[in-house]
């Protein structure tokens, strides 16, 4: 069972099986089982869809980044000592 917000009523009721046009509370997302990804926004169902190569390089350049600054941090502080 899944709960429903309906705008016009000012009030939620129960379904069988979520409705994607339907608005959901996290409760809700933390019980359904799907076969594809799927994340709530805005109490929205939407698809996930696989990040693109872009995406992933820039991803995998912040982590770098963030790693080479807090080894810089981590090793000028430990050399002050």
């Amino acid at each position: 069972m899944y709960t429903q917000y309906n705008d016009t009523k000012n009030e939620f009721y129960l379904v069988e099986e979520p409705d994607a046009s339907a608005t959901y509370s996290y409760t809700d997302y933390l019980t359904w089982k799907f076969e594809e990804r799927v994340e709530l926004i805005r109490g929205r169902i939407m698809k996930m869809t696989a990040p693109n190569r872009i995406h992933q390089d820039v991803s995998m350049n912040l982590s770098l980044l963030l790693k080479n600054l807090y080894l810089w941090r981590y090793h000028s502080i430990t050399s002050c000592k």
